[in-house]
């Protein structure tokens, strides 16, 4: 929240221009930094929560729902490619189905999508060491998934310190093999890539460069591993994904 100070008090906001002038060294305008907040907010909390507490119209936050989504925290069990959202979203009236017994189905697995960012979101923020911890899980992950360079290039700069100012060229390489169609990845192999990317930039930002990645990039390498976790039929990557991410939502 601002506030003015130096000015006689009144009812009336701070100014935008003020606010305007001292984002200028980093070109973000204030209203970029609002609908990033409400967007993480619309998109973590109930919007009704939100509106009421922002004094908002209930509308008015709606907007931010439409945005992009990272694979990460799609609902489990929803697919990539166009057609395929229909096993999550059937038309009303298809037959055989109910369509309020499907919302529920939508509104129960964004329930659980929820669940798992906000774990996710706690066991980052315990660990002593996060870049470490993220680099344990890559690496479980990278065993049994293929030999990728530019991964191996994401464990190699999280494993020392003074290599972290590279990660956006890592992340870079790695963005774009995962976008490659010559080459297209699996979707367990993609998991494994998203991971890579998420561990980049939790470099990054540990590393203190400019511009920064998503804040919650760390929160979000529990859920994307336990979805790797949950479409793998290879036992011996679900064992290892497992110890390195330790206790789950439903071991607590």
């Amino acid at each position: 929240m601002i506030v003015t100070k130096i000015t006689r008090t009144g009812r009336a906001p701070a100014s935008t221009a003020h606010v305007s002038h001292l984002l200028d060294p980093c070109g973000v305008p204030p209203r970029t930094l609002r609908s990033t907040r409400l967007a993480d907010l619309v998109n973590t909390l109930d919007p009704k929560l939100v509106a009421a507490a922002l004094g908002m119209d209930p509308e008015g936050v709606m907007i931010y729902l439409a945005d992009h989504v990272d694979a990460g925290r799609l609902p489990i069990g929803t697919k990539f490619g166009a057609g395929q959202l229909a096993d999550v979203y059937p038309p009303p009236g298809a037959p055989g189905q109910h369509h309020h017994q499907t919302k529920r189905a939508i509104m129960a697995d964004q329930t659980n999508t929820q669940r798992l960012y906000s774990w996710g979101r706690s066991r980052f923020e315990k660990q002593p060491t996060p870049v470490a911890w993220a680099r344990s899980v890559l690496r479980a992950a990278n065993r049994n998934l293929g030999d990728f360079p530019e991964v191996d290039n994401a464990l190699l700069l999280a494993e020392t310190e003074e290599r972290w100012p590279q990660a956006r060229e890592v992340f870079d390489r790695l963005r774009q093999r995962s976008l490659d169609q010559n080459a297209p990845l699996n979707e367990e192999q993609a998991l494994l890539f998203t991971l890579a990317e998420l561990v980049a930039k939790v470099a990054h930002n540990a590393a203190g460069m400019r511009p920064p990645f998503d804040h919650d990039s760390g929160w979000r390498i529990w859920p994307v591993a336990h979805r790797l976790i949950s479409i793998t039929d290879n036992p011996e990557l679900q064992c290892e994904l497992t110890t390195a991410l330790g206790e789950g939502p439903e071991d607590s």
